[in-house]
């Protein structure tokens, strides 16, 4: 079999795609028909490949970051911190038991993704057993490279969100929220977006989308997606129930934080 595609031009887009298949005379029908299952398979992944190259590196929203460099790291300390709304770095590390989770939090999401040789091995087990022993005695169940920068944990309590989800930038979480998989699933969790707002004792299930800037109201089961950005939804189950979203219910902390650094 042979696969051949043009190279990608700047813009990611594919200019042309081709397979050309050597098929024996020979060869049974359910051969042939094996063979065929097979070229669609690695069409269908090819394909899937390139759509998400091009998603990448046209800067799609749903895709969230991670830290991957010492710069990152720094930047979502500084977001997480601005969203707290701590004034200084060290005077109140040791009496804001959230921030100090949060820096808990960002520096183990720095050693997982940016320090991946053996030798460092021993560090990141040290840091993961103080971030848990941490999480414990705060009721939080949050585990690394789900939440983008700009993370505001209102109050410590119960807080659990599975490993499969993601939720972006600027998230404001109230205790008692469940962010989760449905009955009988182990990664199909929800995909939240930018600038969300979830009140207290929320629950957010299964294989979902939220759109940017949304507010989800205290007590809410959300198991469908919303993809119309800037709406309220609450209820049981969840319904749009205003436009207003999440604007002016808290500060949008990357945006200060990139602001003040364009303006250096």
């Amino acid at each position: 079999m042979m696969m051949k595609h043009d190279n990608l031009p700047n813009s990611g887009k594919v200019q042309s795609f081709t397979i050309q298949k050597w098929v024996s005379p020979r060869q049974r029908p359910d051969e042939r028909c094996a063979q065929s299952t097979r070229v669609d398979t690695e069409l269908s992944f090819v394909s899937a490949s390139l759509c998400l190259h091009e998603r990448i590196i046209s800067g799609a929203s749903d895709l969230v970051g991670v830290i991957e460099s010492k710069e990152d790291y720094r930047f979502y300390l500084e977001a997480d911190r601005v969203a707290l709304n701590i004034d200084s770095w060290w005077p109140r590390y040791f009496s804001h038991d959230i921030w100090r989770f949060e820096r808990h939090l960002r520096r183990l999401e720095y050693w997982k993704n940016c320090r991946r040789s053996p030798v460092w091995r021993p560090i990141y087990y040290f840091l993961y057993w103080r971030f848990r022993r941490l999480s414990l005695r705060l009721g939080f169940s949050i585990p690394p490279n789900v939440f983008g920068p700009g993370l505001s944990i209102a109050h410590p309590g119960t807080l659990i969100v599975n490993d499969a989800a993601r939720i972006g930038e600027n998230c404001r979480v109230h205790p008692g929220v469940t962010i989760g998989t449905a009955a009988g699933e182990t990664h199909a969790a929800p995909r939240i977006g930018d600038n969300a707002f979830i009140g207290p004792n929320a629950v957010i299930i299964g294989p979902i989308e939220i759109a940017d800037d949304c507010a989800i109201g205290a007590n809410a089961v959300v198991n469908r997606s919303f993809t119309e950005p800037g709406i309220t939804i609450a209820g049981v189950p969840a319904r749009k129930v205003s436009s207003k979203g999440s604007k002016g219910l808290y500060q949008r902390s990357t945006h200060q934080v990139r602001q003040k650094r364009r303006d250096r």
